[in-house]
């Protein structure tokens, strides 16, 4: 080789360490950037800054490379070796991080295509979003925030739909299916799916036989009102056994325990009229262990009292009554 071939070699070394050098820093400010894209192009930069080098046989020249390293990185290398390692070891993390990034996205994409369109299966659409998550936190691209932008807009109108399914649900349990039906219908204007159309079916099914009984609960209160128990209790059995729901259930348990206590007040007064007080106050026990606040028992047994000329015990069952029956006889006891 002659002089001015060696030179030019030399020359040659020059620019390409200038130039290997000068690239690597603007890889080294991509690749410390979260940019995806910007991370991509790192490791581009890096690959092209090796197979520049990788070929060449530096021979003798090898102590020039080394002085060229030195000079265009201000010392920072000491040798192309220094540099070249630094090289490899920087694109070895930036592509490690690339790969994380593009291996959850990729996961992310099939999670989010497997979704059903169905607010009541967001598993998937749920797990897309926190392999979208994951991957933001390594690195920052466009595409994935508009990807959990999207799936953040549809779930939320998921939740709207399970929150309004859900009421509707809770009313359609407790026999209010009237009230379920608009919950319903404005859940099934975001998504038609099956689960909503037979709620709904279900709900405009059963409504007319729920209007019936809640105009029949309403005679029921009315009867009862009035002091017809014995024909509120038998008609409210009849409502229920088409349309059970627990505010009837309910005041059945209240009817009953009243229509049973009036049969052995009406037996005792019965047997009182036939003078079998034994018997009548027998009734009257029973109609106060169902009926407590009855007080037209206590005046029936304090009168049962008197007649068997037991006054002690008529004052006492008197002892609290007030009224003009309990003056009454208070005035034959004391008479």
């Amino acid at each position: 080789m002659g002089i001015f071939d060696y030179f030019q070699k030399v020359k040659n070394i020059f620019q390409q360490a200038q130039f290997s050098t000068k690239n690597f820093e603007i890889a080294k400010n991509k690749g410390n950037s979260k940019n995806l894209n910007n991370r991509q192009e790192a490791v581009q930069i890096a690959e092209r800054i090796i197979s520049s080098w990788h070929p060449n046989s530096l021979g003798q020249e090898s102590l020039v490379t080394n002085i060229a390293f030195m000079w265009h990185s201000n010392f920072q290398y000491t040798s192309f070796s220094e540099f070249l390692k630094t090289v490899e070891k920087l694109k070895y993390k930036w592509q490690k991080i690339v790969n994380q990034a593009e291996k959850l996205i990729i996961a992310a994409q099939h999670q989010e295509k497997q979704d059903p369109n169905n607010p009541l299966q967001s598993q998937g659409l749920s797990q897309a979003l926190s392999l979208y998550r994951e991957c933001q936190s390594l690195i920052y691209s466009e595409e994935v925030n508009k990807a959990i932008n999207s799936i953040n807009v549809k779930l939320a109108s998921y939740q709207q739909f399970n929150s309004l399914f859900q009421e509707g649900n809770k009313h359609k349990q407790q026999g209010y299916y009237q009230q379920a039906l608009p919950y319903y219908l404005e859940a099934q204007d975001l998504f038609v799916i099956e689960e909503i159309e037979k709620a709904i079916a279900h709900c405009q099914n059963i409504i007319p036989t729920q209007v019936k009984y809640e105009s029949s609960l309403n005679q029921i209160q009315t009867l009862a009102k009035n002091g017809n128990f014995a024909q509120a209790v038998s008609q409210l059995k009849l409502a229920l056994a088409e349309f059970k729901r627990s505010d009837g259930e309910s005041l059945l348990e209240k009817l009953e325990p009243v229509q049973e206590g009036i049969e052995y007040y009406q037996g005792g007064l019965e047997a009182e009229e036939n003078n079998q007080y034994e018997l009548a106050n027998n009734h009257y026990e029973q109609a106060l262990k169902l009926i407590p606040y009855l007080n037209a028992v206590k005046i029936r047994q304090a009168v049962i009292a008197i007649k068997t000329n037991n006054y002690e015990q008529a004052l006492d069952l008197m002892q609290n009554l007030k009224g003009k029956e309990s003056r009454y006889l208070r005035g034959l006891i004391y008479a």
